[in-house]
């Protein structure tokens, strides 16, 4: 065989031969063509592909975990419903007469002993709420609430109603003798400041 007919086979890719038709020693034979790359699994896989250090993989996200309780449709999304809780009560309400707090020694030092033991404090009195504001902050005492415009028994009636803020399942007036009559048709309890503030250890002048 000449070499033009054995150029001429490599570049076709047939098998040189030698002239008897057995293939030439030291010249290879075309491979056969490469088998194709498996086809990837359709399926995606629900878990997470990992590094060689076993933290995920950039780029491929995780397994996704159960579905949230509540999921947003395009709204925001809202808390899981809870039963209503019980309302909250209040066990004491005490007031105190203006004129029982003139009659301590130290009115700040009784009021504040007084929350200890009490939900709400108040002060009522035949005044005005601008001699009432400058007496509770002359004499430093801090409370809940105070008649102002209103007569002593008007505000003693809106606070034992059951709507208001400072209502509680008992209800308290200390008041020096003859303050009796602030508590008529109420459901106030009334003490008299002489043996509560000798219970309560408290100073009158």
């Amino acid at each position: 065989m000449n070499s033009n007919a054995r150029d001429d086979r490599k570049r076709t890719g047939q098998a040189v031969c030698t002239d008897g038709g057995s293939p030439m020693p030291g010249v290879p034979e075309d491979d056969a063509d490469p088998e194709p790359d498996p086809e990837p699994d359709p399926t995606p896989s629900n878990s997470s592909q990992s590094s060689g250090s076993g933290s995920p993989m950039p780029g491929v996200p995780e397994t996704k975990g159960p579905k949230p309780a509540v999921e947003s449709g395009g709204e925001s999304c809202e808390a899981p419903e809870h039963d209503d809780e019980e309302e909250e009560t209040h066990e004491l309400t005490t007031a105190f007469t203006l004129d029982a707090l003139t009659h301590l020694e130290n009115p700040a030092h009784v009021v504040s002993e007084a929350r200890a033991w009490s939900d709400w404090i108040g002060v009522v009195g035949d005044v005005d709420a601008p001699t009432m504001n400058t007496f509770l902050r002359r004499k430093e005492i801090d409370i809940d609430f105070f008649n102002g415009a209103a007569g002593p028994q008007d505000r003693l009636a809106r606070v034992a109603r059951e709507g208001s803020a400072f209502h509680s399942d008992r209800l308290v007036l200390v008041g020096v003798q003859g303050q009796e009559e602030l508590t008529t048709d109420q459901d106030w309890e009334f003490e008299e400041l002489e043996s509560t503030a000798a219970e309560a250890g408290w100073t009158v002048k």
